[in-house]
């Protein structure tokens, strides 16, 4: 026996269920793959309880954006932690060297005048990317100095990879 396909209103509204968790989880809906994390869990609770879809009682829409929203959840934590990884400061600048990104910003036995020219140099970037080298000297996570800019985790991550671009070329410089 096959089974039926959704129908082009049931597509509607799972394309809608999906959208609200998207937003409801502080993630943008137009990520392909945590809107596909929620249709899989959607599609999973309308195989187990159809019934629960029907009429007008919302028993299983609940459930299936509790799962859906739990499970994209989920992906953006596995995201996060994958990401931190990428962009940790205790990793070495290049390859071939074993300076990190985070002993050009802070040095407790640098002297004075490398500290001067150091913040001489990250006065001529962007605010933003001042703001985030001040963050992390501070010992803030880039997450909570994109929280307290209240900036989108792409523009959190420009000015990141902005300041590691920009600490690479201090580094020649010196």
């Amino acid at each position: 026996m096959r089974k039926q396909g959704l129908s082009r209103r049931e597509r509607n509204m799972v394309e809608e269920a999906v959208t609200q968790v998207c937003w409801a989880m502080g993630v943008s809906p137009r990520d392909g793959e945590l809107r596909q994390t929620a249709w899989a869990e959607i599609l999973s609770a309308y195989r187990e309880d159809p019934a629960g879809f029907r009429g007008s009682g919302m028993r299983g829409w609940r459930l299936a954006c509790d799962l859906a929203g739990e499970a994209v959840w989920k992906e953006e934590q596995y995201r996060q932690r994958r990401k931190y990884g990428e962009l940790s400061l205790d990793q070495p600048v290049k390859g071939d060297t074993e300076t990190t990104l985070l002993q050009l910003l802070h040095s407790p036995a640098g002297s004075c005048e490398n500290s001067v020219c150091l913040w001489d140099y990250l006065s001529r970037q962007h605010p933003d990317v001042q703001r985030t080298a001040q963050g992390l000297l501070e010992g803030e996570t880039l997450d909570q100095v994109r929280d307290c800019c209240r900036w989108t985790r792409d523009h959190a991550y420009w000015a990141f990879y902005t300041l590691r671009a920009a600490m690479e070329e201090y580094l020649k410089i010196q």
